[in-house]
């Protein structure tokens, strides 16, 4: 009998910039997932807009310095993030 192996990662979000669509990963509709939580992904998603990916010694930069700037503005940064730390395991097995 095989074992399915636990989920290593879980994508919460992804910008479309053909579509111009975010999507958000159904576990955070959950309610023990707070909202500033979800809106630190979905403004990350938006940032994909305003900040396309660009080119960087030969590499696609997803996250180039200024986008990673502009995302440590969200107001709830260090909260979000210290969340989702404490919370992964969670999310993962959801």
């Amino acid at each position: 009998m095989r074992r399915e192996q636990p989920r290593r990662s879980i994508k919460l979000g992804s910008y479309s910039a053909t579509e111009r669509l975010i999507r958000v990963h159904p576990v955070l509709d959950k309610a023990w997932v707070p909202r500033y939580f979800l809106s630190y992904v979905i403004y990350h998603e938006m940032l994909h807009h305003v900040i396309p990916a660009s080119q960087g010694g030969g590499r696609r930069m997803l996250h180039p310095p200024v986008f990673m700037h502009r995302e440590r503005m969200f107001r709830d940064y260090d909260r979000a993030l210290a969340w989702e730390k404490a919370h992964i395991g969670r999310l993962l097995r959801s």
